[in-house]
């Protein structure tokens, strides 16, 4: 769990975020979704269609190439495009608890922004890491993180204490490691595709991910891993390889310091809790 530190005016807010999530959705001619309670912080771009979104302080239009902010707790109506099918992008961050004036700081900014090529990158590298199974939720926290101190900066709010907008170069070495990790990897090819070299590569990430590109790497191959484990027979020693460790007892060793359990005790703990919820129990 990260937390955001964000000076919006004059007061200073320390929220829990345990969550951050990225999606592509898409409705049909004259349909309508809600009325829902907004759970946290929502972004949402619409990139093809309309969509009228109304809430109790106000009726808001969008329109392609728009990027509009979601607040905590507000009643939503959507009606989409009465005449052609509509597709937005959004991301949500979830929050463990809110303070009772966070809404009023969130008020300040303004409902919509240009959805523009910076943060049509970020959303984009959002869903890449949300599609790969259990996705890496540290990192896709980050990228919400840094959604919101963006809109933040473009909004003219104050920058003191906020992480710049994630480096091309971090996007891509993340976008790398989604579609290789698999395969046998080194720091000097990740750095390679981020067009940096490899200490470079390795101040970015501790900068804006708070972590090693050899400490996102393992993150991700486990959490692949812990899937095939929950959800497949695969042999361990094969799940290691198709994870792209260099060996089943590396694997495992990286394994339990992660999870607390060898994989096996893992699998076994995970296919009994699956057997009790569908018995009832």
């Amino acid at each position: 769990m990260t937390r955001v530190v964000k000076k919006m005016s004059e007061i200073t807010l320390t929220v829990p975020v345990v969550e951050g999530y990225f999606g592509l959705s898409r409705y049909g001619a004259g349909e309508i979704y809600g009325p829902r309670i907004q759970r946290g912080i929502q972004f949402m771009a619409l990139l093809s269609g309309s969509v009228t979104i109304e809430t109790e302080q106000r009726s808001l239009l969008l329109l392609p190439g728009m990027l509009a902010l979601l607040l905590p707790g507000q009643r939503e109506l959507f009606r989409f495009d009465p005449l052609q099918p509509s597709e937005h992008i959004w991301c949500q961050l979830d929050f463990a608890a809110l303070p009772a004036d966070f809404n009023l700081e969130l008020m300040q900014l303004p409902p919509v922004i240009t959805f523009d090529h910076q943060a049509e990158q970020l959303m984009e590298l959002g869903i890449s890491l949300t599609s790969q199974p259990e996705g890496a939720a540290r990192a896709l926290i980050s990228l919400a993180e840094t959604l919101l101190y963006y809109y933040t900066s473009r909004s003219g709010q104050p920058r003191s204490g906020e992480r710049q907008p994630m480096p091309k170069g971090v996007r891509e070495a993340c976008r790398f490691i989604a579609m290789r990790y698999q395969h046998p990897l080194v720091l000097e090819d990740i750095a390679a595709r981020a067009h940096c070299s490899v200490n470079h590569l390795i101040a970015l990430f501790r900068r804006h991910l708070r972590q090693t590109p050899a400490r996102y790497l393992r993150d991700v191959r486990l959490r692949h891993a812990e899937r095939l484990l929950t959800h497949s027979r695969l042999p361990v020693a094969l799940i290691a390889e198709q994870c792209g460790f260099v060996s089943p007892f590396h694997f495992s060793r990286l394994f339990k310091e992660q999870y607390g359990l060898a994989p096996l005790a893992f699998r076994q703990q995970a296919l009994a809790l699956i057997t009790a919820e569908d018995e009832g129990l």
